[in-house]
């Protein structure tokens, strides 16, 4: 498979949940975030697919990068019972990637966009900030110190 086919299956399946494109990028906005959505190359022809919040309280100017946002994620890091499927379905140069890939595909329809979409709002960026899930991506200050004063304040 080609990176191009993989973002285009990544894509079509975002845009069904109401995702729409920004540059290369797939978005979705909710009432308190907004998720945005990218693949980034990895070693070789490993691709991987990254996720990223911008909080509305702090500010948001949507950025043209994942890295750019307040927050962001590699998506098997988010989703770490995912996490062989994930990879195994970025791996372009593996045998075994096309069965990887449409397992994905399936797993991103029903399980990964819709909890991401679940993220938008501030109840769902608390719930997944207490249970841990933001504990291996990139937090900045300001997201930390608003999670942190809506969680005591909860």
């Amino acid at each position: 498979m080609k990176g191009a086919e993989f973002k285009r299956g990544i894509h079509e399946i975002l845009m069904k949940k109401n995702f729409a494109r920004l540059g290369d990028l797939m978005f979705t906005s909710g009432d308190d975030a907004v998720a945005l959505v990218g693949v980034e190359k990895g070693f070789g022809e490993q691709k991987f697919v990254t996720v990223g919040f911008c909080i509305c309280r702090i500010g948001i100017e949507l950025p043209r990068r994942v890295e750019l946002a307040h927050m962001y994620f590699r998506l098997e890091r988010l989703f770490p019972q995912y996490r062989e499927c994930i990879l195994a379905a970025g791996a372009l140069d593996d045998s075994d990637q096309i069965a990887a890939f449409k397992q994905f595909l399936g797993y991103l329809e029903h399980t990964f966009a819709p909890d991401i979409c679940g993220m938008t709002s501030e109840g769902g960026l608390v719930k997944a900030y207490c249970a841990g899930r933001f504990d291996a991506g990139l937090v900045t200050k300001q997201a930390r110190d608003f999670l942190v004063s809506v969680t005591q304040a909860s």
